[in-house]
């Protein structure tokens, strides 16, 4: 009632009709930039997590980014003497986010005072797949391999009461 569309609407008709809601979060994020180490001491100094050798961009791969290769590991290498490496912070993108949450209300007006609700929430509605971070540790055995994925679509009904 009072409404543009069906205000003639009474009854089992309106309580069908009226009273839904929607709503819903959608996240885009680029890559966030990752730093590439080693777990050895190439300089010497008995300090870990040192910076190997860059000799070409990382971001380029032969073939196109996998999950298994996100990034042309053969552009780094452990210093030949004793020394630090020359890559720098930040050379490689780690994969983007793109993620979609939505719900859908029912509310059920019982009474003056009394509202029941029925939600339906779906988290990563689309399924998307959302990689982890490649691994980014030159002498660790999955070295550019991407190895874990974010939460898979999850739905939850549930009843809420206002009153």
């Amino acid at each position: 009632p009072g409404k543009q569309f069906a205000s003639s609407a009474h009854g089992a008709l309106a309580q069908l009709i009226e009273g839904w809601q929607f709503s819903g979060i959608t996240t885009f994020q680029s890559g966030l930039p990752i730093t590439v180490r080693t777990s050895l001491d190439p300089a010497n100094t008995g300090q870990l997590q040192q910076y190997p050798d860059a000799v070409c961009n990382p971001n380029n791969v032969p073939g196109g980014r996998t999950s298994a290769e996100w990034f042309n590991t053969s552009c780094f290498q452990l210093p030949s003497t004793i020394r630090y490496g020359n890559s720098g912070r930040s050379l490689v993108n780690s994969p983007g986010f793109n993620n979609w949450d939505m719900a859908l209300m029912k509310n059920f007006k019982i009474g003056e005072k009394l509202t029941l609700q029925f939600r339906g929430e779906f988290f990563n509605i689309f399924n998307r797949v959302n990689f982890d971070s490649p691994n980014s540790t030159v002498s660790s055995g999955g070295f550019g391999a991407i190895e874990g994925a974010g939460d898979p679509r999850i739905g939850q009904l549930a009843l809420k009461i206002f009153f």
